[in-house]
């Protein structure tokens, strides 16, 4: 029997995507063990714009590479390696949380600190209507990583979409100007 099937090569496109958006998710996560393990909030601040740019650029890289620069495929391009490069930032983002979560200094250090901002947020009454109630600030930290770590994770391999989709449209538009020339 015949195989009637017909393998096609990947487009240019897809392997461009594939490679800046492992290359970038693995920079970009640098950028964030680097923004989340620093104890001065300016160089977190800096980590995060990192974060963005490196998002624009993975799509803007990816669609430059492809050399494809119609709108759709540019397009295509762009939100592939974003949503890789978001994935992987995603992974490197999960393991350091966890591992910062399972420090014991560093859970003395958010319980204390969340404490601080409870006992401000609530009044005197409030907060030990909460205490009478079994309500510890200790019994919420496990929810409290969990949200992070499942709004986070997943979070970033959209924005990571978001961010490299304008990215490879602003390099179709400005490469498919200089072709036209």
């Amino acid at each position: 029997m015949k195989n009637t099937t017909q393998t096609q090569e990947p487009s240019t496109g897809s392997r461009a995507a594939l490679r800046v958006g492992l290359i970038g998710g693995a920079v970009i996560g640098l950028a964030i063990a680097a923004s989340r393990l620093t104890a001065d909030p300016g160089l977190a601040a800096m980590g995060s714009l990192i974060i963005i740019a490196g998002l624009f650029a993975v799509g803007f890289y990816a669609v430059r590479d492809s050399g494809d620069y119609h709108a759709t495929p540019a397009a295509r391009t762009g939100a592939i390696s974003g949503l890789l490069a978001g994935f992987v930032a995603s992974l490197v983002m999960v393991v350091i949380s966890l591992i910062q979560a399972l420090d014991p200094t560093t859970q003395k250090m958010v319980i204390e600190a969340t404490q601080e901002m409870a006992q401000r947020a609530y009044s005197a009454e409030q907060w030990a209507m909460l205490q009478q109630n079994g309500m510890s600030i200790e019994s919420i930290y496990p929810f409290a990583v969990a949200v992070q770590l499942v709004c986070c994770g997943a979070g970033l391999p959209m924005v990571g979409l978001a961010f490299a989709t304008i990215g490879g449209a602003i390099a179709a538009q400005m490469y498919k100007a200089r072709k036209v020339e």
